[in-house]
């Protein structure tokens, strides 16, 4: 039996590789909202913790409530791109405004993070998406097929105004 009483039993209960005691601990844990988020935060903030429970904690941190939603934030930041991937997922489904995380990442130094935010676009007004799908092309190395249909997702309906600035050279 799975002890999921206690926040410490419920952090273990995450970690474990059975998928249904996963989902004992993910619910308590999600159940405590922003009360989790000191005990969530050290987890997440343990660089030697197993990535994948540091990914589980983040999408836990960002549905817990607003102090948890800027411990998310900080993820932005993470060292490891899938990380950074994870978070900008997270807090997209859990924050009303993503732009402004969007722009910061649209300059981010790793090709997936930019392909992440070039589909998150997708669902973003073209006033808002434009200048940074014209940043991601900017950042497309010529090559990488994957980049390139990303950014196809992402200008989906915005194509005759992005092609306007591009071919008006404000690309």
């Amino acid at each position: 039996a799975h002890d999921v009483s206690t926040t410490a039993g419920q952090l273990n209960a995450l970690s474990n590789p059975a998928v249904n005691v996963r989902y004992l601990g993910w619910q308590a844990l999600h159940a405590q909202g922003d009360k989790a988020t000191p005990d969530l935060a050290k987890v997440f903030n343990n660089k030697r913790e197993d990535r994948r429970q540091r990914a589980r904690v983040l999408w836990l941190l960002a549905a817990a409530g607003p102090a948890g939603v800027q411990q998310a934030t900080k993820a932005l930041n993470d060292k490891d791109p899938d990380l950074r991937i994870t978070a900008l997922r997270a807090l997209r489904q859990n924050t009303s405004d993503a732009v402004p995380m969007l722009a910061r990442l649209s300059r981010d130094p790793s090709a997936a993070v930019r392909r992440e935010v070039a589909v998150a676009l997708r669902d973003v007004a073209a006033d808002a998406a434009l200048p940074l799908l014209l940043q991601l092309a900017r950042g497309y190395d010529g090559k990488d097929r994957v980049y390139l249909e990303a950014l196809g997702v992402g200008a989906e309906g915005k194509e005759d105004a992005l092609w306007a600035k591009l071919s008006a050279g404000q690309g």
